[in-house]
């Protein structure tokens, strides 16, 4: 899944960066914009002042040291544009409904190019030049002063200046909070060889990746990690470099070993990360991808070490900055999705409630603030289903999905609002955690990304149940198969198969009509061919003679449980009780219904074992961790197979361990196999009462009934 949304990612980054540029060069003296555009203008003698530099004089350059106007339409995404600059008067042409970065660079005495400033104005918390529809022809600033780094009009007053961008100074000033990473791409000499990297046919990109789960029980969206993805384009890499770095990169797609392949160094902190991943795509652009616990601000080096001389090629990105964690991510504009979902995984709908994180928690955000920092090249939204085709064909991986894009099927996909799906072909992905939640993101202006997963709501019944419609009894025909409900699966994800409450109902129940057997488990694993370690109910099951609606399961552990079953053609309903049911009823606790996944069942073939000897060896918990009193590991050693005592049993030692890594046992006993029936055991610990198991394997898994309860245990890799 990440693998494809790195990809689509990428994808619209490249086809941004190859955008041929609409803006003119700096042109003193021009006094009226074209159609669509407008005419930015400023006086920045007094940033020139404190230097050498002097005007050209009768057509003649003077010599001067490089100064250089740095700008992008981030909007579009088209690369860095530069031009040199030879005037005290600066005019830039820029195009209306745009947003730009514009900036003043230098060469400095360490002979690279270096930024000076950025366009803005502190008061209203802008570094950028945001250019509306509204913008008035002319956007003169007259003269330029610096301030912290923020070139700002010394006259003109933030009211004028919002009012010549075509916007309100509210709105401005609200825009303020989300230009975070604009000035990232103005870092016009990332190799510092004083030279213009789009001069020399370099061109970069930095990509933000932030993770949130969005989930209802927290006020807020639940940050969980960040990653930096750098890129450069190959042909400069290899032209400049040669093979030595690029065998380096094409041969460490997924990262196992050479962690010293490339480092990421925060200049200002000292703190370095090395890479999680790196790639080429589309055989254009080398891309690193460093994962770390929080975005930090600072000066960043990118070292790449060429894999045969171990040369290290470095980049450096000055200044960067990034949606702050310390400052509750403020400015960074999440999306707060909800869908809900057919019991068989059909989606029927997709909504979504546009928020932006400030200081003091998430708050509305306007409709004009999500058009403006949206991408606009290419989705800004996307999520990950699944055809239902793929569903039931259990198809999963990370070019396994389907891709919806609300603003394809959306008029207004700014404003706040619910998407019904009913009619298309979406359902969740076929895995039992993609089941479990939504997966997509958002894509803000300057390549900020922001991933998200959140539970979808499931609803009890699958999108076509007729409430009106009787269905048959069970038969042969009509019974076998392996049936699901995924609004079980989800309610039963976050507990122990063997703590379940009283009420809980199966994901899964599969019936085998040739055999007589059925297995029943507390989650869905869409793959049937892999064990599922949350199986509930294991055994036989029959028609009743007297109901040809009832069926009895007779498990291998426990009592007989009774199924008063109709069928429909693509599910059924059933009640499912301890005594006889005899009726649907669809306001009891005892209702269930379950839609057909498929016709092919692969039952587990768990089988008594063939001898005492087979329960020798080290056995550990299959699971995450086991319940309390229940261990996590077992050792069986020394089981006879001759009755020396004449009770009945072959006797051997089991030892009890509360964790799998632990060397000694919390307690030691006797492990007793019936001889008559060796999925009999009796346990012996001294001061302990005497614990009957039965016990069923296959070549791997230990299945262990005790008090009701299932537990698996698996041999050690």
């Amino acid at each position: 899944m990440k693998k494809a949304r790195f990809f689509l990612l990428i994808m619209v980054s490249c086809f941004s960066i190859l955008l041929t540029s609409c803006i003119s060069k700096i042109s003193p003296n021009f006094n009226k914009p074209p159609e669509g555009k407008v005419l930015l203008k400023a006086d920045i003698s007094r940033i020139l002042s404190n230097t050498n530099f002097s005007p050209k004089i009768d057509g003649l350059k003077a010599e001067n040291p490089e100064w250089y106007v740095i700008y992008e339409n981030v909007t579009k995404g088209d690369g860095i544009q530069y031009e040199t600059i030879d005037s005290t008067e600066m005019e830039l042409i820029l195009e209306k409904s745009s947003i730009y970065v514009v900036g003043l660079a230098k060469k400095n005495d360490q002979g690279w190019i270096e930024m000076i400033g950025v366009l803005g104005d502190p008061y209203l918390g802008v570094t950028c030049i945001p250019v509306s529809d509204d913008a008035t022809e002319v956007i003169d600033l007259g003269r330029l002063i610096e301030d912290e780094g923020i070139l700002r009009s010394e006259t003109v007053s933030p009211d004028e200046f919002s009012r010549m961008l075509g916007y309100s100074k509210d709105m401005i000033q609200e825009f303020g909070k989300s230009d975070i990473t604009f000035k990232n791409f103005l870092n016009p000499d990332i190799n510092r060889n004083g030279v213009i990297d789009n001069s020399e046919n370099l061109t970069w990109w930095i990509t933000s990746l932030y993770d949130f789960k969005i989930d209802e029980s927290a006020a807020e969206p639940v940050f969980e990690s960040f990653r930096y993805v750098f890129w450069i384009n190959r042909d400069y890499v290899l032209n400049t470099y040669g093979e030595d770095f690029a065998v380096n990169s094409i041969n460490s797609e997924i990262l196992n070993n050479d962690k010293d392949i490339a480092t990421l160094t925060n200049l200002d902190t000292g703190e370095y990360l090395k890479p999680s991943f790196v790639h080429v795509e589309f055989d254009d652009y080398y891309q690193w991808y460093f994962d770390s616990s929080s975005p930090k601000n600072g000066t960043y080096r990118l070292d790449a070490m060429g894999s045969e001389t171990r040369n290290t090629y470095s980049f450096y990105f000055e200044d960067l900055c990034f949606f702050d964690p310390t400052k509750d991510f403020e400015g960074l504009i999440t999306p707060i999705y909800k869908s809900e979902v057919y019991s068989d995984g059909k989606i029927k709908n997709l909504s979504w409630d546009w928020k932006i994180h400030t200081t003091t928690g998430m708050k509305d955000v306007s409709e004009d603030i999500v058009r403006l920092l949206s991408n606009r090249m290419g989705y800004f939204m996307r999520f990950y289903f699944a055809t239902k085709a793929q569903f039931f064909n259990g198809e999963v991986g990370p070019d396994t999905f389907e891709l919806f894009i609300p603003e394809e099927v959306v008029d207004n996909p700014y404003e706040d609002q619910t998407v019904n799906l009913e009619s298309s072909d979406y359902w969740v992905q076929p895995s039992p955690w993609d089941a479990m939640e939504v997966r997509g993101d958002y894509l803000m202006v300057g390549n900020t990304d922001v991933a998200f997963h959140i539970r979808y709501e499931y609803l009890e019944t699958p999108h076509d149940f007729d409430p009106g419609h009787k269905g048959d009894p069970p038969t042969s025909e009509n019974l076998n198969g392996i049936w699901y409900n995924l609004c079980y699966h989800s309610q039963n994800w976050n507990k122990n198969h063997t703590t379940l409450d009283e009420g809980d109902k199966w994901a899964c129940i599969s019936f085998d009509v040739s055999s007589g057997r059925f297995e029943a488990s507390w989650l869905f694993s869409f793959n049937r061919t892999d064990f599922d370690s949350r199986v509930a109910l294991v055994g036989t099951f029959e028609i009743s003679r007297e109901d040809p609606h009832v069926i009895v399961l007779n498990p291998e552990c426990g009592e007989p449980i009774y199924m008063y079953i109709e069928v429909h053609d693509t599910y059924f309903e059933a009640m499912v009780s301890e005594s006889t049911p005899t009726e649907i009823n669809r306001e009891s606790e005892d209702y269930v219904i379950y839609s057909k996944y498929r016709n092919e069942v692969f039952l587990q073939d768990f089988h008594s074992p063939n001898s005492p000897k087979d329960f020798e060896g080290t056995w550990v918990y299959d699971g995450d961790q086991p319940p309390i009193g229940i261990p996590a590991k077992i050792k069986i050693q020394n089981v006879e197979i001759e009755d020396e005592d004449g009770n009945g049993y072959y006797d051997g030692s089991i030892y009890l361990y509360t964790h799998v890594e632990d060397i000694t046992p919390y307690a030691t006993g006797i492990f007793r196999v019936d001889v008559n029936d060796y999925s009999r055991i009796q346990i012996e610990i001294p001061g302990s009462e005497t614990v009957e198991v039965q016990a069923f394997m296959t070549d791997n898994i230990m299945k262990v009934c005790v008090g009701g309860s299932t537990y698996l245990y698996r041999r050690p890799d």
